[in-house]
Parts: C-alpha cells; sequence; structure tokens
C-alpha cells in the first residue's frame, strides 16, 4: 500500500528528474502532462488526464526505487510507459475504441467543441473515402 509520504518521494524524485530547479522542473512537468495527455486522448483511453498521472506514478515509483532512467529523454521514457499504459486500457473487453467519442469527452467544455467535432468528422469521412471498401468496413 503506497502511503501519503511514498507519494510525495516518488514525486519529488520525478521533479528532480525532470530538472534541476524547481522551476524548470515544474514546466517540464506541466508541459510533458500536456503531451501526455494529448496522447491518451488520440488513443482513447478517457479521462486521459488520469492515465497521465499513472505514466508519472510509474515513472515516480522506478525512480524513488532507484531505477536509473537517462534524463536527457524524459519524454521519450514517460511516452513508452504511456504506450504500456495504453495496451492495458484496451486489454479490458468491456472497452470499445471510439476516439471521436472520447475526443468530444475529453473538449466538453470547448465552446469551439461543435465545429471542431465536425471538421473531425468530415476529416474520418475524407480518409475512410479514400481507402479500399475492405478496410474502410473495418
Amino acid at each position: 500500500m503506497l502511503t501519503e509520504s511514498d507519494a510525495a518521494t516518488e514525486f519529488d524524485c520525478l521533479l528532480n528528474w525532470l530538472g534541476p530547479r524547481p522551476e524548470e522542473a515544474g514546466r517540464r512537468y506541466e508541459s510533458l502532462r500536456q503531451k501526455l495527455s494529448e496522447f491518451f486522448e488520440r488513443q482513447g483511453c478517457a479521462p486521459a488526464a488520469e492515465w497521465a498521472d499513472k505514466t508519472f506514478d510509474i515513472v515516480g515509483r522506478k525512480l524513488a526505487a532507484g531505477e536509473t532512467i537517462r534524463a536527457e529523454a524524459p519524454a521519450t521514457y514517460c511516452l513508452g510507459v504511456a504506450r504500456m499504459l495504453r495496451m492495458e486500457y484496451w486489454r479490458n473487453p468491456e472497452r470499445k475504441f471510439d476516439p471521436l467519442a472520447s475526443a468530444a469527452e475529453f473538449k466538453a467544455n470547448d465552446p469551439q467543441e461543435a465545429l471542431a467535432k465536425e471538421w473531425r468528422h468530415a476529416c474520418l469521412a475524407a480518409c475512410l473515402n479514400n481507402l479500399p471498401a475492405a478496410d474502410a468496413d473495418l
């Protein structure tokens, strides 16, 4: 069972790994969290922000355990962890991939969502029209 103290230590390890100064580490953390959330959104993993946080939890746990991870490539390493979490997410047989629905859910509070949703549907339709019929049906 993870205690609050353990979680704080893991988070501190993560921030230290992201940058030597707290301000720099904080900026990198926020930027990377946004990128991970966008990755999970594109993959249909909702809620995307929670999956980004799970990615950081895993990385922080590894760092706190003493695992050496190249500091020059945090985004690359975190994306690798995120890919593994995506596979875990889709292993659940009750989940059905619907990227348009998950993207709409992720941006539900965006005032331009209706226009964005219309654009995504038009883009998807155009892409499907370029595929052979068998692939488009899939």
